[in-house]
C-alpha cells in the first residue's frame, strides 16, 4: 500500500541562513540546539559536555568558534570558573530559540540541507 502525503517545508529559510552565514559546524548545531533549550542559563565546559555526551577538546573548540562570532558568550566569575551562555542580541537569541524548538525530524533535516549545502559550496 502506499500513502501519500504532502511534505512542507520543515525549517524557515531565514534559520537555514543563519547557520550557514556563520558557518555552523555539525558540533556548533548541537551546542545551538542545547543552549536554546536553556536560554538564561551558564553553563561550565563541563557541564555542557557532560549534557551532550561529547568530550571536552572537541567541544571547546566549537565553543570558541561560536563564541568569536557573538553567538556564545564566556564568563568568569569570581572563583575563576569559566561559563558560557548565549549572547543577549535579539536576533541570535530568535534564532538559537527557534532552531531548539525543532523536533528531531526537523532538526535532522535542517542538518541534511546544511551537509548538502556545504558541499555544493566545496564543488563551486
Amino acid at each position: 500500500m502506499v500513502t501519500m502525503y504532502k511534505v512542507k517545508p520543515m525549517v524557515n529559510d531565514d534559520l537555514q541562513s543563519f547557520l550557514e552565514d556563520t558557518g555552523c559546524s555539525r558540533m556548533q548545531f548541537e551546542i545551538l540546539r542545547f543552549m536554546g533549550k536553556h536560554p538564561r542559563a551558564k553553563f561550565s565546559l563541563y557541564v555542557i559536555a557532560r549534557a551532550m555526551g561529547t568530550g571536552g577538546m572537541v567541544l571547546g573548540d566549537a565553543l570558541i568558534g561560536l563564541i568569536e562570532k557573538d553567538i556564545i558568550v564566556s564568563l568568569l566569575d569570581g572563583n575563576g570558573l569559566v561559563t558560557y551562555c548565549l549572547s543577549d542580541h535579539v536576533e541570535v537569541y530568535s534564532y538559537v530559540y527557534y532552531l531548539s524548538a525543532l523536533d528531531w525530524s526537523e532538526a535532522s533535516c535542517l542538518k541534511k540541507r546544511l551537509k548538502e549545502d556545504e558541499a555544493l559550496r566545496y564543488l563551486k
